[in-house]
């Protein structure tokens, strides 16, 4: 289900932020790679410094794979589902 199918004027852009979010993660993973590598072959050790980058990638990792998930599902689902949700709840209370 699309936003137009609803009736709204907001357009889909859940392709935009999946192609967006897909390129900078490739883009980060060859330049951290290339980075890891030549500290490996130049300088021969790997430092503190090394395992903050890389626990930064890991954690931009998953930031990735989240928004990955969640541009195959509608927003609007999403925030349908929450309305349901309170509405039950309120007349729950009621």
């Amino acid at each position: 289900m699309l936003f137009a199918d609803v009736g709204t004027d907001i357009p889909d852009r859940r392709q935009s932020v999946l192609v967006v979010t897909t390129a900078t993660f490739v883009i980060t993973t060859i330049f951290i790679a290339a980075r890891l590598v030549s500290r490996l072959v130049i300088v021969r050790k790997i430092t503190w410094d090394d395992y903050f980058i890389v626990l930064g990638w890991v954690s931009v990792s998953l930031a990735d794979a989240r928004m990955v998930r969640s541009s195959k599902t509608p927003a609007l689902t999403v925030l349908e589902a929450i309305a349901n949700r309170r509405l039950v709840s309120f007349l729950r209370l009621v």
